[in-house]
């Protein structure tokens, strides 16, 4: 007699558990966003090689309207731009122009000539990290408050408009102008640019309420709009500092210049000119070497 004897199998349930599947999907999230980082970041490299390319083809048209044509620059830039169906001009005459609907990332391009008398072309994007091979620092500061106050002395609502695609939207130009487009552009720049003169101070703008004039002045202060003292004062393409007695660099209050009026106006209030209009020397100020 042969007896069999069964062995009972028992299988191993084969569902994940509740550890597992938390633990794949962190995985598959991690994994997403690696990705998603990579495409951002190709996305960005993109609009920057893009962004590059059309400031170089803008340059090279301007050159060549220039050398086969003449005219001005607001004339040359003008039949340059012509291939660029998507760019509108916010401003143009034969100083600066701003153009916007180039840039992919949606910068706004400030196109002038270099200062140099060299005839060459400058422009730069509104966008960080697009800067490229043109402008930094206190250039690219320079080259913003100027395209800022040409925009300012527009009329109706095509200057708000204009000050909203340069800086971004929900800058108030209604109330206090200069503390409102001082913490835009701030932001825009992600800081003020440090004084070439002394890595220790800050070029800071002031914009006269509106009126398409700014007033420059270095400080300590990186990240404040309203630093109201001065180690040094930018007037007429010369930097100035007041110098006590002793030869001594001094700061000066500048709250002053906020009142109404010109530049001249602003800085006779702190003496900085004399009653004639000229740098007050008899107070101190002198130019830096």
């Amino acid at each position: 007699m042969i007896i069999v004897t069964e062995n009972k199998k028992y299988e191993k349930n084969s569902a994940f558990t509740l550890v597992e599947v938390l633990i794949t999907v962190i995985i598959i999230g991690i994994l997403a966003g690696l990705m998603a980082l990579s495409f951002g970041s190709s996305t960005e490299t993109a609009e920057r090689t893009a962004c590059l390319g059309d400031r170089r083809t803008i340059k090279s048209a301007y050159y060549v309207e220039r050398a086969e044509q003449g005219g001005s620059f607001g004339v040359a830039l003008e039949r340059a731009m012509r291939q660029f169906t998507k760019g509108n001009a916010l401003t143009s005459d034969d100083v600066m122009a701003t153009y916007d609907g180039i840039c992919q990332a949606g910068g706004v391009y400030i196109i002038t000539e270099s200062d140099e008398g060299d005839g060459k072309l400058g422009i730069m994007c509104t966008i960080q990290g697009h800067e490229g091979e043109d402008l930094y620092g206190w250039a690219r500061l320079r080259l913003f408050a100027d395209a800022i106050n040409k925009i300012l002395k527009l009329n109706g609502s095509a200057k708000q408009d204009a000050i909203n695609k340069l800086l971004g939207d929900g800058v108030n130009i209604g109330g206090s102008v200069n503390t409102n487009i001082s913490d835009a552009l701030l932001e825009k720049m992600g800081g003020w640019p440090k004084w070439e003169k002394d890595d220790s101070l800050y070029v800071h703008p002031h914009f006269l309420n509106g009126n398409g004039e700014v007033i420059y002045f270095a400080n300590g202060d990186k990240n404040a709009v309203t630093g109201w003292s001065a180690k040094a004062i930018y007037y007429n393409g010369q930097w100035y500092q007041k110098v006590d007695a002793n030869g001594k660099v001094v700061s000066v209050g500048v709250s002053a210049i906020f009142q109404d009026g010109s530049a001249a106006d602003a800085l006779s209030r702190i003496k900085f000119l004399d009653q004639n209009g000229n740098i007050n020397e008899a107070d101190g100020w002198q130019p830096v070497p």
